[in-house]
């Protein structure tokens, strides 16, 4: 069996000082799977497939910009929360980007390109193209932090993760012999907080499975059979519920170094969760009450 016995450093190219990094790597396959997604379900729908072209190109921007201002005001350590506002851009190289920003900025962006520039379109429709394939990038995404070694979880015995492959177990053991952090790639910003006889949770790992499962039920599974009832914008709705719910759950298990706290004692994500998941639920019962509304209006 063949093992990787040292851990995996977070630049996958240097030239001269120009680093890339895998983390953006990952970011962009994401993106790429997402957009070639869409494109496949604008032509399922009968549109033209192009139009997911001008969606990527101003969404995918807007998104790591929303993620990027999200962290600058919801981290208590962000250059915003010290008095430096430039930091949002000078400091952008150290890290510090926020998901659920991204989302909300992102899926902003593409439906105005919509509304904008393709008025024949069904804009709810148009949206079901899209955003739940968000699932596929949060999914890829999550593997940057793997190499990151960033959203993990608690301190457990190495062992406790045997079940894991080795080269994941290996990128979560601990970094910490004798109190002081031997890190391989400190230089990198990359390490684990535990003891060397330790592995931390993988978070990212449990977080991007999840999203993949959401991605197959939402996206494929319900798109397909959920033909009856279902309404245009109803896949879009299910996405916020299930990302919602996944972060929720997986936000307070994290390593206290990786929690967004500058509101209060609840975890910033999990309150933008929670209205993820009250947003959902709302707009699905909006698509069937505004339509009996104006009907009703109609008629009186």
């Amino acid at each position: 069996m063949f093992y990787i016995l040292s851990k995996l450093n977070p630049i996958a190219l240097k030239l001269g000082d120009l680093e890339i990094r895998w983390y953006a790597i990952c970011i962009l396959t994401g993106a790429l799977c997402t957009y070639l997604l869409a494109r496949y379900y604008f032509k399922k729908g009968g549109y033209d497939p192009n139009i997911a072209d001008d969606i990527i190109v101003i969404a995918l921007p807007a998104g790591i910009i929303g993620a990027r201002i999200w962290w600058c005001i919801c981290d208590s350590g962000s250059p915003w929360r010290n008095g430096d506002f430039w930091g949002f851009i000078t400091e952008f190289a150290n890290g510090g980007l926020a998901i659920q920003g991204g989302v909300i900025l992102g899926a902003a962006a593409g439906i105005g390109v919509v509304l904008t520039k393709y008025k024949n379109v069904n804009i709810f429709y148009a949206m079901d193209a899209v955003i739940p394939n968000i699932l596929i990038a949060q999914a890829i995404g999550r593997w940057g932090n793997f190499f990151n070694q960033e959203v993990y979880g608690a301190c457990v015995d190495y062992e406790a993760l045997n079940f894991l492959p080795n080269f994941v177990q290996e990128q979560m053991r601990g970094d910490i012999l004798n109190g002081v952090n031997i890190g391989e790639w400190n230089i990198y910003s990359a390490s684990i907080e535990c003891l060397t006889t330790q592995a931390a949770q993988p978070l990212f790992l449990y977080e991007s499975l999840l999203n993949i499962l959401g991605l197959v039920i939402v996206s494929i599974v319900i798109r397909k059979f959920w033909t009856k009832g279902r309404k245009n914008g109803d896949l879009s709705a299910l996405y916020l519920v299930w990302y919602g719910v996944v972060r929720f759950l997986l936000e307070p298990l994290r390593n206290q170094e990786f929690i967004m706290n500058a509101w209060g004692h609840m975890p910033v994500s999990q309150i933008t969760s929670i209205l993820f998941i009250i947003g959902g639920i709302l707009f699905m019962v909006a698509l069937r009450a505004i339509p009996i509304i104006k009907n009703k209006t109609k008629h009186d």
